[in-house]
């Protein structure tokens, strides 16, 4: 689950779930795809979270990025665990 206070977010923008895939032939890129909507639904941004486990070593991260409508980065953040 994303934590809403890392992200340059108004009060009254919400968060929606979009989409979920895997990649990799054993499926250890696991991507995530939210929309940002407005207070009156419109998107205005949207958020992509990366989890990727290296087959080799088993070390895994985390990648979270969020765009805004013109797909700029306007935060960013790795996790290593």
């Amino acid at each position: 689950m994303l934590d809403k206070s890392k992200f340059k977010l108004n009060p009254d923008d919400q968060i929606k779930f979009k989409s979920k895939r895997e990649k990799g032939h054993l499926g250890q890129t696991e991507i995530w795809t939210y929309d940002i909507l407005d207070k009156d639904g419109n998107v205005i941004g949207s958020i992509k979270e990366t989890e990727h486990t290296n087959v080799r070593g088993l070390n895994s991260y985390k990648n979270v990025v969020q765009y805004n409508s013109e797909g700029e980065i306007v935060f960013e953040d790795k996790t290593e665990f």
